[in-house]
């Protein structure tokens, strides 16, 4: 069966959109996780000096910019913008 040379192209294309995103989810995975984790525990613990409210808050900040990151991925594999559903 013989393809045809633009379908053989959307394959090729797919294949590396996909394989882009795979390979980043491990790394991005890792470094949500780590300042999800790491934030959040130090912000908790400070809360008692008051240092702990501004730790929460570059923390739901960098969470949030993350987020976007993630959302540029995901864009990449199902070829469609997704919308944020928070005003900024």
């Amino acid at each position: 069966m013989m393809c045809s040379v633009s379908t053989l192209k959307h394959w090729i294309r797919r294949l590396g959109k996909d394989s882009l995103n795979l390979i980043t989810g491990l790394p991005m995975g890792t470094l949500t996780f780590s300042v999800a984790v790491t934030g959040w525990s130090l912000g908790l613990g400070l809360l008692i000096t008051l240092l702990g409210f501004p730790v929460l808050l570059v923390t739901a900040l960098a969470l949030r910019g993350l987020a976007h990151i993630e959302r540029g991925r995901a864009r990449l594999v199902i070829d469609e913008p997704l919308v944020a559903r928070y005003e900024t």
